[in-house]
């Protein structure tokens, strides 16, 4: 995962162009980094809301993990607060992300926003909104992936197959073992440690 963390990171270094590369940047990191199989089924882009009476679109949604993302061009400062389309104040990228959440139902509201420009992954936690976002920048992803909330651990068991099958590997060979105890400790030779031993 390492090495294709790297590898992302190096094949992205140079883009910075919003339109042209958003969600092929999100789908190749999910698929290429984190092993999901089939992105388009576990990321959703553009998906339409209303704030305040204003259509909106969400540039991009993890409903399994509750991710929701917002996007920027590499020369947007994402802690700097800017004009945005049909917005008559300034705000930062996470205060826009922050505002489109008043569109969703409750139930749908994010537990994480992620605000990213290609050269920096900027991370809220929703349950600590105002404290400091976790800033992972792409050219260390290979060695802050860890951190990141779209590790193995935070994945949904839906979104990787590999994964899935490791864990239910895990759990089966578990069950198995606990299986064999009981029946062992159940069995003649059981009795006797615990009429003699025990």
């Amino acid at each position: 995962q390492k090495e294709a963390a790297r590898q992302f990171a190096a094949d992205w270094a140079n883009y910075t162009y919003e339109k042209g590369g958003g969600q092929s940047f999100w789908r190749s990191l999910l698929h290429k980094v984190y092993g999901v199989e089939d992105p388009e089924k576990f990321i959703h882009f553009e998906d339409p809301i209303t704030v305040d009476g204003t259509p909106r679109y969400i540039d991009a949604l993890i409903p399994s993990t509750k991710v929701m993302i917002e996007h920027k061009s590499g020369h947007i400062d994402l802690g700097k607060p800017g004009k945005q389309s049909g917005m008559k104040q300034k705000l930062t990228p996470f205060q826009q992300a922050r505002n489109y959440v008043n569109g969703l139902p409750r139930e749908e509201h994010p537990k994480w926003i992620v605000v990213c420009n290609f050269k920096e992954f900027h991370i809220h936690d929703m349950n600590r909104p105002n404290d400091t976002a976790e800033v992972i920048a792409l050219a260390d992803l290979e060695k802050e992936i860890h951190r990141c909330i779209l590790s193995e651990d935070a994945l949904a068991d839906d979104a990787s197959a590999a994964l899935f099958a490791i864990r239910r590997k895990k759990t089966t060979c578990a069950n198995r073992i606990r299986e064999s105890l009981q029946h062992y400790i159940s069995g003649a030779y059981g009795t006797f440690l615990q009429e003699n031993i025990i």
